[in-house]
Parts: structure tokens; C-alpha cells; sequence
């Protein structure tokens, strides 16, 4: 009998240490971080994890400490955020991601290594390889498309770098450029076109780098207009337009002050150490005549949906964007912007007329930069000489 109790005590002991359950909790000691069961020192079967604030953040099952099954992760109470399978700790299958609304977001297909991405609206956002699930890098063709299904671009990754040839697209379905990268860097001869199909420009670059003399552009009627400078990439009017939204500083070895300086000079080719002010004012109007209408933002809090960047920077309370441009570059403020059909100075009209909206004060910044664009002197880079702008 003796021998019977102390072997029942043993076996109780080991099934102690063999299965037992599991919880852990943040630092305030009441509420719950994770929970499961552990067996033979490992995960084992259903486990759960949560958030500081009590929200679920991952769910799943473990079989000897690895994952198995179908496991999901949360991003708040109500957003599932993503649904993936695993077979003895590694991912297979599908991993599916998805937005608040249950809409699926991305798929990564771990088998054939493919990638997927989607619009809000199931629209594909864009296609390729990567991979899954070594580094995630990128390889293979790629293709990224609009909302409404028009391709974007398309090339191909080596190593996580674009090689080999890119192009890119309007909305519309004209090509919008079209070179060869090596190494994420562009080389060679590089084409730029109008969204109507007209060549905007062409030239060579070597190491990412445009060779001087090498560029020829044209206006929108295939005129060469002389500007010897590739045109500006959609990713440089974005960066545009979020250094103007922020109204960021240049770095402090800069003669500049704030950022979008830098940037403009760069669009045009302006070469500090060699060019003289004419020349620098020369090059920056012929990028900005040819290209001003690109320079649209669309952010949230901006009442013109894809408005010129003239209007971007009064919304965003920026008005030394209005005086340096002018007083530095003697751009062109006095254009139709498509996105609303009005003139900056018709839109500083309209704002001003919202009394209700603005003080006295903010109306007087915006006369006094209304009467500045109508009064002031433009470069015009044919003659050479300063005139009035043209009410």
C-alpha cells in the first residue's frame, strides 16, 4: 500500500511537470499578457497574447513549441489584421492581410513565393516575388498598378534592386519613362514623355548620375526648349510636397534654410559651383514652366483634391514658400491649376472670403501675399529681363 501512494505521488509530480498551464502579465500585474499550456518545458496547444490594453493581438496553436495551423494576429478590438498558416514552425500556404473593414489588404503566397497587394476598393495595387521567408527581399517582375486598373510600372528586382529595364506609366495608359537600372542606380539612355504621348525629354545617365550635355527636352508640342535637365520623377513631387506640408529645415551645413530649396535647385540641374544667378534662375523656370502642373498634393487636410503646390503651402500656413520662390527663382505664379480651375490668386479670393474661417489677421497675410504675385517682377528667360506678371 505503501509503494502503491508514493507511486501515485510520483506520477502526479510528473504530470505536473509534464502539462501545466501557463499565464503571464504586464506590469501592472493584473492584466493579462499571454496564456497557454506548456508541455515538457514547451508551447503547447492553444495560446493567446495581448496587448498592454487587454486587446488580443496574436492567437494560434503550438505543437513541442512551434507553431502550427492557422494562426491570427490583431491590430485593435475589431481588425482581424492577418490570417497565416504553419506547419511545424515554418509559414505555408497563404498569409492573408486585411483592412479594418475586412477587405483583404496583401497576399503572400509562400509556396510559389508571389505577392500580392491590394486597393481599398480589391483593386490590384501591385504584383511580384520575394523572398518569402528568408529577407523578403524583392525579385523577379514586378508590376504596380492605378486605382483604375491601369498599370503603374513594371521591370524587375535582382537582389532586392531594380535591374534591367523600367518603365513607367500615366494613369491613362501612355508610357511615362523608360531606362535601364543597374543596381537600383539608373545607366544609360532614358526616355520622358507627356501623358498626351510627346517626348518630354532625353538623355543618358551614368551611376544614377545625369551626364552634363547629354539631355535634350521638349515643350508639350515637341519643341526643344533647351533646359539640358531630365525631368522630375513622381517621387520627387511627393518628396516635395511632404517637405513643404512640414515645412522641414535644410541640414545645418546647408546655405539654405529649408529643405524644398535643396530640392527645386536639384529638379532643374542647377550646378552651384558653376552656375551664375542668371543661370540659375534660367534653369529653374524652365523646369518649373514645363513642369509646374505636376507640382500637385493631395493630403489630407487640403481643401483642393490634387491642388497645385502654391495653394498646398497657404493651406499649410507656409507663405515664405511663396516669397522665396518668387523672390529667389521668379517663378510663374499666375497658371490655371487644372484641379480646381482657378488661379492662386482666385483661390487667395475665395479663402479670403471665409471670415469665418480665418481672422483679420490671416486675411491681411493673404492680401499682402495676393498683391506680392500681382505686383511683383517674373524672369522671363527668353529676353532675358524682368516684367510684371500679367494680371
Amino acid at each position: 500500500m505503501k509503494t502503491t501512494l508514493i507511486l501515485l505521488f510520483s506520477l502526479i509530480i510528473n504530470l505536473t511537470v509534464w502539462a501545466q498551464n501557463h499565464k503571464e502579465y504586464w506590469e501592472d500585474g493584473t492584466t493579462l499578457k499571454e496564456i497557454g499550456n506548456i508541455k515538457n518545458g514547451k508551447e503547447d496547444g492553444e495560446w493567446k497574447y495581448y496587448h498592454k490594453d487587454g486587446v488580443l493581438t496574436e492567437e494560434g496553436n503550438y505543437e513541442k513549441g512551434k507553431k502550427v495551423g492557422v494562426w491570427k494576429t490583431y491590430r485593435t478590438k475589431n481588425w482581424l489584421f492577418s490570417v497565416a498558416n504553419y506547419a511545424n514552425g515554418v509559414l505555408v500556404g497563404e498569409r492573408k492581410e486585411y483592412e479594418p473593414n475586412g477587405k483583404v489588404s496583401a497576399i503572400e503566397n509562400f509556396e510559389t513565393q508571389e505577392t500580392k497587394k491590394f486597393y481599398s476598393n480589391g483593386q490590384l495595387k501591385e504584383i511580384g516575388n520575394r523572398y518569402i521567408p528568408d529577407n523578403w527581399g524583392q525579385y523577379g517582375e514586378w508590376k504596380t498598378f492605378y486605382h483604375n486598373g491601369q498599370i503603374e510600372s513594371v521591370g524587375k528586382y535582382m537582389n532586392n534592386s531594380k535591374s534591367g529595364e523600367w518603365k513607367e506609366y500615366y494613369d491613362n495608359g501612355q508610357l511615362s519613362n523608360v531606362g535601364e537600372y543597374l543596381n537600383d542606380r539608373k545607366l544609360g539612355e532614358w526616355k520622358f514623355y507627356y501623358s498626351n504621348g510627346k517626348l518630354s525629354g532625353s538623355g543618358k545617365y551614368e551611376n544614377d548620375q545625369q551626364v552634363a550635355g547629354s539631355w535634350k527636352t521638349y515643350n508639350d508640342r515637341g519643341q526643344n526648349d533647351n533646359c539640358d535637365c531630365a525631368p522630375p520623377e513622381k517621387v520627387d513631387y511627393i518628396a516635395f510636397c511632404s517637405d513643404t506640408k512640414g515645412k522641414k529645415r535644410a541640414a545645418t551645413e546647408s546655405e539654405y534654410t529649408f529643405l524644398f530649396e535643396e530640392s527645386i535647385l536639384k529638379m532643374s540641374c542647377v550646378d552651384l559651383k558653376k552656375d551664375s544667378r542668371e543661370t540659375i534662375i534660367r534653369k529653374v523656370n524652365c523646369m518649373w514652366d514645363k513642369y509646374k502642373l505636376k507640382f500637385a498634393c493631395d493630403y489630407l487636410g487640403f481643401n483642393v483634391i490634387n491642388g497645385n503646390i502654391l495653394k498646398f503651402a497657404m493651406n499649410f500656413n507656409f507663405p515664405d514658400f511663396i516669397y522665396l520662390m518668387g523672390d529667389n527663382y521668379n517663378v510663374d505664379f499666375m497658371f490655371i491649376d487644372p484641379a480646381d480651375g482657378k488661379t492662386f490668386a482666385q483661390y487667395l479670393d475665395e479663402e479670403m472670403a471665409k471670415t469665418k474661417k480665418y481672422g483679420s489677421e490671416k486675411i491681411m497675410e493673404m492680401q499682402e501675399i495676393k498683391d506680392y504675385i500681382l505686383t511683383r517682377k517674373k524672369y522671363d528667360p527668353k529676353t532675358q529681363l524682368f516684367e510684371v506678371e500679367k494680371k
